[in-house]
């Protein structure tokens, strides 16, 4: 059965999509100008008009994809279609069944499968029963199912777990790490996190312990150091930051601690929260409620039972005077005062007066809100969209 598309549509698409490139020719030849010159003022400009573009033509896919899916489930008898990847969408059959099918509807990979993920790096992960395994394009099982849990691949090794115990596979499906731990994740930057008998370090590719298991607590590598926690007195963890090495950079001091984000970490001692740089000096001192990692050049923190931000100086660019407030997104914060929900920009003013009984943070250009009963969507300028 050939699938019908829609014309016009898919001209408005063809034409948005020409229309940004001629776009994005001219930005670049400006670009180059504007670094000689200085002048700036038309690479804004262009990049504006550009960004503008993208909406326009993501507001002219979206629906296109979705009735393409729709129309692939009615022909085709599936209850679920996902979006594309590498080539192929994974389907769900009336029986509950995954496989996969090609852009012109054609089912390449039956529908036998209990669950399957979207193909990566030429692999997905499919499974039968209980058991997951990898199938590459043509449906060929390449790596058996026999993983209770397994993830895709990342730097050319997969995480899996077989007998309560997590371990690495390479593409072939061979063992490159021994099923020795009892949690895993996967590889960053070269390492990957693991826990044995209660402890966590770090292994390499080799499989080798980088890091012993010898902490109580560990996150991930962010900006080169990883924070780790150890128990104290009373069995009390304390929190500094280790190297690549497994060095000790920032010892054990901390009641607590986030990871470093744009060259600080939160670290809070004797119940007040400050900041300390990659040397470990205190470089904004501790004495709020609360903080938050820095993000876009600045962070959230709480005083006297009030939110507010603060530079990397430690000014108060944003005064502690909000009942609630989230980190920056799309350059806008939701903030709460008096029971009511608005949004304030970098400086402190007020893009958005509180007048919402509730409302969520701004993500493409739109963000949740409610009022009197009514729920909507409202965009930068304060417009409600999708009244109902």
């Amino acid at each position: 059965m050939e699938l019908k598309f829609i014309p016009s549509q898919h001209e408005q698409v063809k034409t948005g999509y020409e229309h940004i490139k001629a776009i994005t020719q001219e930005l670049n030849l400006e670009y180059e100008k504007a670094k000689e010159t200085k002048d700036l003022a038309k690479v804004k400009e262009l990049r504006a008009k550009l960004e503008q573009n993208r909406d326009v033509l993501q507001e002219i896919v979206e629906p296109f994809r979705i009735e393409l899916r729709k129309r692939i489930a009615e022909q085709y008898g599936y209850t679920w279609v996902s979006a594309f990847s590498e080539g192929l969408a994974q389907v769900k059959n009336k029986h509950g069944k995954y496989g996969f099918i090609d852009k012109t509807g054609k089912e390449i990979i039956p529908c036998e499968y209990s669950s399957a993920k979207s193909f990566s790096e030429g692999l997905a992960l499919v499974k039968k029963g209980a058991w997951w395994g990898f199938i590459d394009k043509t449906g060929k099982e390449v790596i058996p199912c026999n993983y209770s849990y397994a993830e895709n691949f990342f730097e050319d090794l997969a995480l899996v777990q077989k007998n309560d115990k997590y371990g690495f596979i390479d593409r072939a499906g061979k063992k490159i790490i021994p099923f020795n731990y009892s949690y895993a994740e996967n590889f960053s930057e070269g390492l990957a996190l693991v826990q044995k008998n209660n402890k966590y370090g770090f292994i390499d590719r080799a499989g080798k312990e980088a890091i012993p298991c010898e902490y109580d607590y560990l996150e991930s590598f962010s900006e080169g150091l990883a924070l780790v926690g150890k128990k104290g007195r009373h069995s009390i963890n304390k929190y500094g930051f280790v190297d690549k090495t497994g060095r000790e950079i920032i010892s054990c001091e901390y009641n607590n601690a986030w990871s470093f984000s744009e060259g600080l970490a939160p670290v809070q001692k004797n119940n007040k929260w400050g900041f300390i740089d990659k040397s470990g000096k205190e470089v904004i001192p501790c004495k709020y409620a609360r903080a938050e990692s820095f993000s876009e050049g600045l962070a959230l923190v709480q005083k006297n039972d009030k939110w507010g931000f603060i530079d990397k100086s430690g000014k108060e660019v944003i005064p502690c005077e909000y009942d609630r407030a989230e980190s920056f997104s799309e350059g806008l914060t939701l903030v709460q005062k008096n029971n009511k929900y608005g949004f304030i920009d970098k400086t402190g003013k007020e893009a958005i007066s509180c007048e919402y009984d509730n409302a969520g943070s701004f993500s493409e250009g739109l963000a949740p809100a409610g009022k009197d009963g009514k729920r909507f969507y409202i965009d930068y300028k304060n417009r409600q969209i999708f009244n109902k």
